[in-house]
């Protein structure tokens, strides 16, 4: 009796076993590794308008009192020194080719300590009056560029002929965080 009570509790586990064990398919999960649309993520779905200042989000000072404060004016700086020498040395000559580099546009694409947008900004955010600051996403990024680009002000800087400047916009796209998504960028 003892070898049929065995065999009973056996096969009981085995069938228990079995009914409990999931297939390797139910293990896997569906979306590992898949970056969520816009619409599976959390947020508004209609793009909302949103209004502030333009700015470069490389800025490594971002307290709202300097993000506030007006583009720092360039012309008045002086060129870098080359490489430590004095120019109003006496025993210090340079030759005409040495400063050849130091053209205007040089200057116009310096970061500003200010978060203005220079020649050198590859990355936007923008300034809400709430004192927010919101990065742009890649697409917006580029729609930023090719605003800055369709401007005079920007035309002007790129070519060495202006400074850095922090201009007023209106983008329509969805935020997430501190990020938005931009479907649309306009100068006011």
């Amino acid at each position: 009796m003892t070898r049929i009570a065995i065999g009973a509790v056996l096969v009981a586990s085995a069938i228990w076993a079995q009914t409990d064990q999931k297939t390797s398919g139910e293990n896997q999960v569906r979306d590992r590794g898949q970056t969520p649309t816009l619409r599976e993520r959390p947020g508004p779905v209609n793009p909302a308008p949103i209004t502030g200042t333009l700015l470069d989000a490389g800025c490594r000072d971002r307290s709202i009192v300097n993000l506030k404060r007006p583009p720092e004016n360039v012309r008045n700086a002086t060129p870098p020194n080359m490489g430590g020498a004095d120019r109003n040395a006496s025993n210090t000559t340079l030759t005409g080719d040495a400063l050849q580099h130091q053209v205007p546009d040089l200057f116009s694409r310096q970061p500003d300590r200010t978060c203005a947008i220079t020649g050198s900004t590859r990355a936007f955010a923008v300034l809400l009056a709430n004192g927010k600051l919101l990065d742009l996403d890649e697409g917006g990024n580029t729609l930023a560029t090719e605003a800055v680009l369709d401007t005079p002000r920007g035309r002007d800087m790129l070519n060495g002929r202006a400074f850095g400047f922090k201009p007023q916009v209106t983008i329509k796209g969805r935020q997430l965080d501190n990020r938005v998504f931009v479907e649309q960028l306009k100068f006011e």
